[in-house]
């Protein structure tokens, strides 16, 4: 019998009254965020390739660290990063090395063991809004409502690992990693071991870092649950069921915020759990999000603003020397794009981001030596 709609949602929203409590605990010393909605990636994780459709709404650890030939330091990149990547449970966040060479690198963390739910990102398809990165090994931590919980650097002339200071905001530990990951998502498979369910349960852990279907596997748990696996296909159900309702409440506590991120969570629901009854309750959701007039202008002016910051990050506008050689046509396009957004939704509150935005460009542009065409 499928849950009523109505129950699904009180649900929700209690849910995301326990992780607003659990993801705003401990933030004092930093509030940066990174906007995924508007970050250019191409990466695989696990086998399966990703985008940036596939980050809103989940814990994201980037790693600045390349491994190589040297076999020492590949033993100390996988060490202090899976001190971090296995504190919690496969699938709890999505682990991201930024690298120069991703094949290469997948190889050498492959050698020393390390999680296959890795997924390593060349620098040159990843472009993040507002971001510069500097020094390495650098490992930063993002919740699920893209708020930056730690950003820390490793002294790599120390292979001990020992040597450890904060790039900005607090040095983190692994109880760190558990405390966000418990504040978003969670891991969609419970901690324990599989006999029976063992390949549908890393089917789903592989599904909660990507945005992999689902239908298929629920369907084979369904069948199991009525043989002799009851139990083992249950628990799996179970978790799926609750993972979704955590899902949603990140995606609620961000609707009136962040309405693009709201959108994507959604989007990425229904797309990995397709017709399976667990996804029904989205179509009241969708529904819900589609009539609602105020929300939808709200929403296609971060869509436009969006656009507007994704074009300026994949050309390092912005952030890092001015004078550096970048395209004026697009340099143009930006321009043109936040006048737009800003003329369009003037009364929205991305207006008011925009027009931070604007000044912050401004500010910045004035101290190229050479005239930009802004």
């Amino acid at each position: 019998m499928n849950p009523c709609p109505d129950r699904w949602l009180i649900a929700v929203m209690l849910v995301a009254s326990t992780l607003v409590q659990a993801s705003t605990a401990d933030r004092s010393a930093i509030k940066e965020r990174i906007d995924w909605c508007s970050t250019t990636i191409s990466a695989v994780v696990g086998g399966q390739p990703i985008s940036d459709r596939d980050l809103p709404g989940r814990v994201v650890l980037l790693i600045q660290n390349g491994l190589g030939a040297d076999d020492a330091w590949n033993s100390f990149a996988v060490k202090t990063s899976m001190e971090f990547v296995g504190a919690v449970s496969a699938g709890g966040l999505v682990p991201l090395f930024v690298v120069d060479d991703a094949k290469a690198n997948l190889n050498a963390w492959s050698s020393k063991n390390g999680a296959p739910t890795i997924g390593f990102v060349e620098r040159q398809h990843l472009h993040i809004p507002g971001f510069i990165w500097g020094g390495a090994p650098r490992f930063v931590l993002v919740d699920a409502d893209g708020v930056i919980i730690s950003d820390m650097i490793i002294d790599g002339r120390d292979l001990s690992g020992g040597s450890r200071y904060h790039s900005r905001g607090i040095l983190m530990k692994p109880d760190d990693v558990r405390r966000t990951v418990e504040g978003g998502p969670g891991p969609l498979v419970p901690p324990g071991s599989w006999n029976s369910c063992r390949a549908e349960a890393e089917t789903l852990t592989a599904a909660a870092v990507t945005s992999k279907p689902l239908t298929p596997v629920l369907k084979a748990l369904r069948e199991r649950a009525k043989s002799g696996d009851k139990a083992e296909a249950q628990k799996l159900l179970d978790a799926v069921r609750q993972y979704v309702q955590r899902q949603l409440a990140v995606a609620e506590r961000n609707r009136a915020g962040n309405p693009l991120l709201y959108k994507r969570v959604l989007e990425r629901l229904q797309a990995q759990l397709g017709t399976d009854e667990l996804g029904k309750p989205l179509d009241a959701l969708v529904k819900s999000m589609t009539s609602d007039k105020s929300f939808q202008a709200e929403l296609k002016a971060a869509e436009d603003f969006s656009l507007v910051i994704r074009t300026a990050a994949e050309i390092s506008f912005g952030v890092g020397d001015p004078d550096a050689p970048r395209p004026a046509d697009r340099i143009k396009a930006i321009r043109s794009g936040l006048q737009t957004v800003l003329s369009r939704h003037p009364k929205s509150q991305t207006a008011r981001l925009a027009e931070i935005q604007r000044q912050q460009w401004d500010t910045w542009v004035a101290k190229a030596v050479e005239p930009l065409p802004w």
